[in-house]
């Protein structure tokens, strides 16, 4: 009986064959009668050469993989983000100022020294209505348009003024109604 046949009863992936002239071994795969260090070494070749891999390793694969994981492993995924958590907020906690930086740098191209400059321009009060930050620190208020920051304003005021779309006009007509200068 032959070393295939004795592998495919023995349930054996690969035998010994005769020596391949390439590369001298003689192991070769059950499956399909090839040598196993030349395809193993062809096969290394393809898994490294990135055009020829780039089909098999989009993004949309690895996220789909990662939103089966997911699914299929929620318990695994809540320990997961439940040992990170409180190291992610001590971490946040101990750089605090450089995320706020950051952040600055990213939305509105100013650094903390600027914001914390402008604070004190403005005595750590609302521009529009010259009330203390609180609790909560002062909105950077910026012209949508251009991009320009106009000042450091608390929630209301900034909240008022992007509902009026930084319309003047509109905030013009909201100043007449409140002391009754427009008409019915």
């Amino acid at each position: 009986m032959g070393n295939r046949k004795k592998a495919l009863e023995n349930n054996q992936s690969t035998y010994t064959g005769k020596v391949h002239s390439k590369c001298g071994t003689s192991e070769k795969y059950v499956s399909n009668f090839g040598c196993v260090k030349c395809l193993t070494e062809v096969g290394l070749e393809k898994l490294k050469d990135k055009e020829l891999m780039a089909p098999y390793r989009t993004k949309e694969k690895q996220y789909k993989r990662l939103k089966e994981w997911r699914e299929d492993n929620p318990d695994k995924l809540k320990e997961q983000r439940n040992r990170s958590r409180p190291r992610q907020q001590n971490y946040y906690q101990k750089n605090k100022e450089s995320f706020k930086d950051k952040f600055l740098q990213r939305r509105y191209d100013i650094s903390i020294h600027e914001y914390n400059s402008m604070l004190d321009l403005q005595n750590g009060n609302c521009k529009i209505c010259n009330n203390p930050a609180g609790k909560k620190q002062l909105a950077v208020d910026h012209d949508h348009a251009t991009g320009k920051v106009r000042g450091l304003l608390c929630s209301n005021c900034n909240t008022g003024l992007g509902l009026f779309k930084d319309d003047i006009k509109l905030l013009e007509n909201a100043r007449r109604y409140l002391i009754c200068e427009l008409p019915l």
